[in-house]
């Protein structure tokens, strides 16, 4: 059994990393041919020929690295792009065209980019090549050879097989070349992501800048969200408790002159018909105050947790809906709290908007960028075509989940194709 599994985790980094070389083989073949154009163009640099190829040459290389980004991307591998993203400079940058393609960090990034994909990852991707397509032929080899001529079977080296002896050797062979492979393409392939991670990304300087100005966005989110809030707790204070405790007021008010007034054997019904509307609008308003005070920390969070706080969501919507929640460590209050608004604006969504016959709920932990997240999924059969910005759902619960999300340093994806289904997952972190 243990055998077993130890060949089905060196399949599973075998096989991934082998795909990873041969689909780069692509781009790296392009960076190459990059690296030769840009080599060209500063040796005509010399003579005042190759100066204004430069902003074309510059282009080359970025869709050189976009196509590798693409291709990462397709295999599960993100790499931020830089373009566009430095900060602006302080001053206008003064010079032609080709002083500030060499000016461009992401220029100079994607040219060494280029250089070392194109030549030496180049060759330790056709050398990791040779040795798959060498383990597969020495494998295959005992089935084969007698149908080839006497003296032209040979093994890889060349030597001649004549027996059956030498062709069992060639199998061993084909062997020892299967245990190279199992060694050298995972850390192959893992070369070739870190280099475009380290290379194809933002430089340490902008991406601080731009980390720097996505704290402060969420700040500004939070503060926003914070302020809406309060003006949500406001006016539900405002215009329902507020307004029933000042009813109860008036009609107490009424019953004591009422019953101050009678004399002695009177009919006290009028009063007491007072006081029951006075008994029944205090109970409205405190239905109201427990209703704001579940719209701050649901009690239910602390009573039940975030599973049993969604699966009673679930339990309450229109739309027969299935709850998975797998989270291993509680989560942080604030946390907790998003998730379940979130939960619950989706979820009210669903049953107003989607037409929806089911629905899912699921929470679990994962990761992003190497930090614990949680991620809550939340997916319909509906008719689709939801956007943040308007959609079936008109787009202000969507950007009320945003805002949320935001302030807690989350993102939020949603996926809306007209007739369905739509997806909406949520990722916020969970580190307290």
């Amino acid at each position: 059994m243990r055998r077993n599994a130890a060949g089905a985790i060196t399949g599973g980094r075998l096989l991934p990393a082998v795909e990873t070389i041969g689909g780069g083989l692509v781009t790296q073949a392009l960076a190459f041919a990059a690296t030769l154009v840009v080599l060209l163009v500063a040796l005509t640099s010399l003579v005042g020929v190759g100066l204004l190829a430069w902003p074309a040459t510059a282009a080359l290389l970025r869709r050189v690295g976009t196509l590798e980004r693409s291709r990462l991307a397709r295999a599960g591998v993100t790499v931020v792009s830089p373009y566009g993203l430095a900060p602006a400079s302080r001053s206008p940058v003064r010079g032609t065209a080709r002083t500030a393609v060499l000016r461009d960090p992401a220029t100079r990034r994607d040219l060494a980019w280029c250089v070392a994909h194109g030549t030496v990852g180049l060759l330790l991707s056709v050398l990791v090549l040779v040795m798959v397509v060498l383990a597969l032929r020495d494998l295959t080899f005992v089935l084969w050879w007698r149908l080839i001529p006497a003296g032209e079977a040979g093994t890889a080296l060349g030597h001649p097989v004549t027996t059956w002896g030498g062709a069992l050797a060639v199998l061993a062979g084909g062997a020892a070349w299967c245990v190279a492979v199992v060694a050298v393409a995972p850390a192959v392939a893992a070369l070739e992501v870190r280099l475009a991670r380290s290379l194809l990304t933002p430089s340490p300087s902008v991406d601080a800048s731009l980390r720097v100005a996505e704290l402060t966005r969420s700040r500004a989110a939070a503060l926003d969200a914070h302020t809406a809030e309060l003006e949500r707790i406001e006016r539900a204070l405002h215009d329902g408790a507020q307004s029933r405790v000042v009813g109860v007021s008036v009609m107490l008010g009424v019953a004591h002159r009422r019953v101050a007034a009678l004399a002695p054997g009177a009919d006290v019904g009028p009063a007491l018909d007072a006081l029951g509307a006075a008994q029944t609008a205090a109970e409205e308003a405190l239905d109201q105050l427990r209703t704001v005070v579940r719209g701050i920390r649901p009690p239910v969070l602390a009573e039940r947790g975030i599973e049993g706080a969604l699966a009673g969501l679930a339990a309450s919507t229109d739309v027969p809906c299935r709850v998975t929640a797998a989270v291993a460590t509680p989560l942080p209050a604030a946390v907790e709290s998003a998730l379940y608004h979130v939960a619950a604006e989706g979820l009210a969504n669903v049953s107003r908007h989607a037409s929806a016959t089911s629905c899912s709920v699921d929470l679990a932990p994962a990761t992003r960028d190497g930090a614990p997240v949680a991620r809550l999924v939340i997916e319909d059969d509906g008719v689709g075509g939801a956007t943040v910005g308007g959609g079936h759902a008109g787009g202000t619960g969507l950007r009320g989940i945003a805002a949320r999300v935001r302030a807690l340093d989350g993102s939020m994806r949603v996926t809306s194709p007209p007739g369905g289904p739509t997806r909406l997952e949520v990722e916020v972190p969970c580190a307290s």
